[in-house]
């Protein structure tokens, strides 16, 4: 007996239809692909910061503030602290080498000889000057270098110290004055 195949011929387009759409499936399972890479870097200087904060237009070291006296005081000594107590300090980066010089005071012209600064009230002025040790023997002039150091990482504190001295003719009222410190690194 003879076998006779019979074919649809409806059923076979549905088939190769079907098979088509399997293998445009399979082949997109399979898409290619390719990786790459994408750099990323970073370019750091060295720097210094103040008591913590980073340079800057409002950078302040600290302030000298010689106290409440009377009009008659003979003289008083203060040094330099940073706002909130303790210690100013510079903090740089490891390996640089870090120096701070006193530029100038804001009031220089009118100063008293032998005085190097004042604090001015309008006219009137009640001189001072800086010192490098406690024991006020090395004055400071401008231009001179009132911090250096080598920076391991770790804030390294800053001393300054000062002494005002009294003159005939003061009047009552705050006298102020405005250091200029610059750092170099």
């Amino acid at each position: 007996m003879k076998n006779k195949l019979s074919i649809n011929k409806s059923n076979l387009v549905k088939s190769v239809l079907l098979g088509s759409t399997f293998l445009l499936a399979a082949q997109s399972a399979q898409a290619d692909s390719v990786s790459g890479t994408i750099g990323v870097t970073i370019t750091l200087t060295s720097s210094c910061v103040i008591n913590g904060a980073a340079p800057g237009a409002d950078l302040t070291y600290g302030t000298i503030n010689f106290g409440t006296r009377t009009t008659f005081f003979n003289s008083v000594d203060s040094s330099l602290q940073p706002t909130g107590g303790g210690n100013t300090t510079i903090q740089c980066t490891p390996g640089t080498t870090a120096s701070a010089k006193l530029v100038s005071g804001a009031n220089d012209t009118n100063q008293i000889a032998p005085r190097k600064h004042v604090m001015a009230n309008g006219t009137k002025y009640v001189p001072y000057d800086l010192y490098k040790e406690a024991a006020r023997t090395t004055v400071i002039n401008n231009g001179d270098t009132v911090f250096t150091g080598t920076a391991d990482g770790t804030p390294q504190t800053f001393n300054l110290y000062a002494r005002a001295f009294g003159t005939d003719g003061l009047t009552a009222g705050t006298y102020n004055d405005t250091l200029t410190v610059e750092l170099t690194f």
